[in-house]
């Protein structure tokens, strides 16, 4: 494509000086260089993320109009954005920061290093759970996630090979920590922050999480975040998965929420100091998400550049996913909160992939089901 080769003309929106760059040099600098600190990231990359395979020279004209270079025109991969108004210009620098404002400076009281470094999973299982949930994990491990132990998924096919692990913050209680260091002894499948355990500090232990599983579980090709109320039809996961490329720009996957109004009180509340916008980008629901793994790391190292949202599933895969151009795919079969608590049938003979509500008992009485070979569905159409 000889017009790749020709000069681009754009905008660096954090200092709205133009400049040119050759793509060629600049895919070469980027990707060869090395510099783990800048790379994929920053707003001259995301002018040139790979969404498209063509590229649309500020020479060109689309919609019939001829797209003049100037400050007050962005064009890149196809579309040109007005970059006139003061609101345009906001949005733009917030989506495309330069300064690291937010580090992540806590540090892992234990690793789970063993839960990857045997094999290399097709897909690794987060579950943020709280300290003295030991229930809750205890059926999760007896039940859907007993596969990751080497289970056989009853009755369907499960012929990929799937990891667990356990995301923690410290406990206020002495006791109670006690009792995890010798849970982690006996399970060895938790990863815990140094960090208070709280709903405030979940996003936190999504981003410990993402930190994990690129130092120690980077050969996974998927990563499920699921809460610890729900259950995941594994085999319908990775045959879905399956139906879908996944490209350098990476993909998530989950139920979508297009355009939710940002709340300013209440539980879920975030001030406009922190995020001045009326309205998240497009995210998934938080109960069950798959992330490609190839932009684990991204997320994580873009996270540092952006302020602390307790919303995870906002920022994970809303804010941070638009920072760093990935892919949202909607798929059926991902709950989300206002569902009903499953029945077994609802994932033996439907099309649901997760379900929440799920006590641990209504887990493992659903897996005991499963199980049996006795469950008789009717087949929906």
């Amino acid at each position: 494509m000889p017009e790749v080769m020709k000069t681009f003309n754009f905008l660096q929106t954090s200092t709205h000086i133009k400049r040119s760059i050759s793509l060629d040099q600049y895919l070469l600098k980027q990707y060869y260089q090395g510099d783990d600190e800048n790379r994929l990231r920053g707003s001259e990359e995301m002018r040139f993320r790979y969404r498209s395979k063509e590229y649309l020279p500020n020479s060109l004209t689309k919609n019939n109009h001829k797209i003049i270079p100037d400050a007050e025109n962005e064009c890149y991969l196809g579309q040109c954005y007005r970059m006139k108004t003061n609101s345009s210009d906001k949005y733009e620098e917030y989506f495309n920061p330069t300064t690291k404002i937010s580090p992540f400076i806590y540090k892992f009281i234990t690793t789970g290093v063993n839960i990857c470094n045997k094999t290399s999973p097709y897909l690794i299982i987060l579950i943020p759970s709280i300290p003295e949930n030991k229930n809750n994990r205890d059926a999760i491990r007896n039940s859907w996630g007993s596969v990751a132990a080497g289970t056989i998924w009853p009755n369907d096919k499960l012929d990929v090979k799937v990891k667990l692990a356990f995301l923690l913050g410290k406990s206020r209680s002495p006791i109670i920590d006690k009792s995890i260091k010798q849970e982690i002894l006996d399970e060895g499948d938790i990863v815990q922050g140094n960090f208070i355990d709280s709903y405030y500090n979940l996003t936190l232990k999504i981003l410990l999480g993402l930190k994990w599983v690129s130092q120690y579980c980077n050969e996974a090709e998927y990563v499920l975040k699921a809460d610890a109320d729900t259950f995941v039809y594994l085999p319908r996961l990775v045959d879905t998965l399956r139906q879908h490329s996944v490209g350098i720009e990476g993909r998530i996957f989950g139920n979508t929420v297009p355009g939710a109004k940002v709340k300013r009180s209440g539980k879920w509340q975030v001030k406009k100091s922190v995020y001045p916008f009326s309205h998240y980008p497009t995210y998934v629901y938080g109960n069950t998400y798959v992330l490609s793994a190839n932009i684990v790391s991204r997320l994580f190292r873009n996270s540092e550049y952006m302020p602390y949202i307790p919303i995870e599933d906002a920022f994970i895969t809303g804010i941070l996913a638009k920072v760093i151009e990935t892919e949202i795919t909607h798929v059926v079969g991902f709950t989300f909160w206002l569902d009903k608590p499953p029945k077994t049938c609802d994932f033996v003979s439907d099309k649901k992939i997760s379900g929440t509500k799920c006590s641990s008992q209504l887990m493992l009485y659903m897996w005991e089901q499963m199980r049996s070979g006795d469950l008789i569905c009717k087949k929906k159409s």
